[in-house]
């Protein structure tokens, strides 16, 4: 079904769990590694920048600080420009009837939603929008994971949109902050580009207005001109963190 991103889900199964219990304990008992959630860090680039703070808020107590690069959607209101939660929402057209982008380069558009999907339906399950709902949906009746919405229309099922809110990590950053802030703060660290390739700026956009209005010790950027790809600067500030909390261990 693609990548499951480490997260639980009802097709993939618990990959996110197999990982934190299994994966890294028999890694760290067989080699050099951090040893102890003091010294383990995350990080990731697109689906991996998702799954990298997917990790991060979800066991928040087994890493010591995520470095998100560029993340797949991390809030479902802005699921790249469409909002899942909005009964109006089209996954092909806006309100205007016009076809949604789906990938840019700069400011021209290269490829639509419906486009792409139609191309992910002839090859078939493994692509990028199915492996979404291979992680977000529960399983539809023939077994397989519920779609969000009509691959020939666009149109949105929204009684399967509302199951994806388990997922969407700025809404359980946000409902759940007074008990996450003790176990997160200083830890977030979120980067976009202004100008991502796959409009997934503005997933971060929200997040970091919502940090900044409530003084969220967090540090959450959108960097001008830049496109979809590792911000180096803040890889930098990762591997500088890490060096100094190994230096004062």
């Amino acid at each position: 079904w693609g990548h499951s991103v480490f997260a639980d889900s009802a097709t993939n199964g618990p990959r996110g769990q197999a990982l934190i219990e299994e994966m890294i304990p028999a890694i760290e008992s067989a080699y050099r590694a951090a040893g102890s959630p003091q010294h383990r860090y995350v990080s990731g680039i697109s689906s991996g920048g998702w799954a990298s703070l997917w990790l991060q808020v979800t066991y928040p107590d087994a890493f010591a600080g995520v470095w998100s690069h560029c993340p797949d959607p991390i809030d479902f209101h802005d699921f790249q420009q469409i909002d899942l939660y909005d009964p109006a929402s089209n996954m092909f057209t806006d309100v205007s009837g016009a076809e949604r982008p789906l990938a840019r380069q700069g400011e021209r558009v290269v490829l639509s939603y419906r486009d792409f999907v139609a191309r992910e339906n002839v090859l078939g399950p493994g692509g990028q929008i199915r492996s979404f709902e291979a992680v977000f949906s529960e399983l539809a009746p023939d077994g397989t994971p519920a779609r969000i919405f009509d691959p020939e229309t666009g149109e949105i099922d929204h009684k399967v949109a509302e199951t994806w809110r388990t997922y969407d990590i700025s809404n359980t950053l946000r409902t759940k902050w007074p008990e996450l802030e003790p176990k997160l703060a200083g830890k977030l660290h979120v980067i976009a580009g202004e100008i991502d390739n796959f409009y997934l700026e503005g997933p971060v956009e929200r997040l970091k207005e919502w940090a900044e209005e409530n003084d969220i010790p967090a540090e959450i950027q959108i960097i001008p001109g830049m496109g979809h790809t590792v911000h180096m600067p803040a890889m930098m500030r990762m591997v500088q963190a890490v060096r100094e909390r190994w230096a004062n261990k």
